[in-house]
């Protein structure tokens, strides 16, 4: 009985598959991928290829085009391939560079086994320069290097000797412009280099140039000046003044005033001197002095050196209650530790 029904069962199915057939149902196939989205498929590759190459990624350029095998793809393998040469050449010319370098630094080395070494800024240049060519360990072998660290430290004591009569410039020139060339993140340099530069332009703003005098340089300016400038930007900015750093940033610029003036001379002079010095005729001061258009320290204001230190402890009070204002600093506060200091400079 099993294998009649067995029989019958196939009998059935063969019946069913010709009527299907004498209907003109289809036999149904997998659906074929469309050529156009092939073709898309390739242009997002291609696009995703050349986002890597922009960003710098060769390497991963590289990776993706190994799977694309169309025209387009070995068109960017090409673009790569002579990326990759030009690097060469780049590579090979820096380490050229960086030899040729090393080899005047190492000849700056033995003459300074004869001569004491004078000019720094001859020496600091060619260190400066290698340390553009070299890569990351030969920077940090180079900074190692016992001939450039003992520069490093003459140039140093050689700049705190100019600090000491006040002419920060010419520490700048000396020793730290190139340090702060050297050591790119160090924030410790970066900050003492902008402290002495603030100190050459305030010195600078205090003395004649060749142009006009001190006295003429600040004539007509009046403290409301700034006020009413404060008073508008504090209507008209779009964002939030920030004036507990703007008060930080003034009171740090105060500070070094002080320093500039400890250093520094009161000329004693009148307006008749400053002005007959400015057009070139030397002028003999009282301690016989003379000055001819070049920097003698000297201050066209009068100062006394004695009160400084008084001043200073003044912008520490001051400091002080910037930073202890527990609202924040707003505008009235900003321009009342302004007015006070007025009074303390006096």
């Amino acid at each position: 009985m099993l294998i009649k029904t067995s029989k019958f069962s196939t009998l059935i199915l063969l019946i069913l598959s010709s009527s299907l057939f004498a209907m003109g149902v289809p036999h149904q196939k997998p659906p074929a991928v469309p050529v156009q989205q092939e073709s898309v498929r390739h242009e997002q590759a291609d696009k995703s290829i050349c986002e890597l190459i922009c960003k710098g990624d060769f390497d991963g350029a590289e990776k993706l085009l190994e799977s694309q095998k169309d025209s387009a793809g070995e068109e960017i393998k090409s673009i790569i391939s002579d990326y990759r040469r030009l690097e060469k050449k780049r590579e090979d010319a820096r380490k050229t560079a960086y030899e040729e370098k090393i080899a005047e630094l190492k000849k700056f080395a033995r003459d300074a086994e004869v001569n004491e070494p004078n000019n720094f800024a001859d020496i600091f240049s060619v260190i400066v320069r290698a340390a553009e060519y070299a890569d990351r360990q030969q920077k940090a072998e180079l900074l190692e290097d016992k001939f450039v660290k003992t520069i490093i430290e003459k140039a140093k004591a050689k700049a705190a000797e100019h600090e000491a009569k006040g002419e920060w410039l010419d520490s700048l020139i000396i020793c730290y412009s190139w340090l702060n060339a050297l050591y790119e993140d160090d924030k410790s340099i970066r900050d003492y280099v902008e402290a002495l530069t603030d100190r050459s332009l305030i010195k600078a703003a205090l003395q004649d140039s060749p142009c006009e005098t001190s006295r003429q340089r600040h004539e007509g300016i009046e403290p409301e000046m700034f006020i009413r400038s404060i008073r508008l930007l504090d209507s008209q900015y779009v964002a939030a003044i920030a004036y507990d750093r703007m008060g930080r940033d003034a009171l740090r610029r105060c500070r070094l005033l002080g320093d500039v003036l400890r250093f520094s001379q009161s000329s004693g002079r009148t307006d008749a001197n400053t002005a007959a010095i400015a057009i070139g005729e030397p002028k003999e001061l009282a301690e016989g002095e003379l000055i001819v258009g070049r920097d003698t320290g000297r201050i066209d204001f009068p100062f006394d050196r004695e009160k400084i230190d008084q001043y200073q402890a003044a912008i520490d009070r001051l400091e002080e209650e910037l930073e202890q204002s527990a609202t924040g600093v707003s505008r009235d506060k900003f321009l009342s530790i302004f007015e006070k200091y007025l009074t303390i400079n006096k």
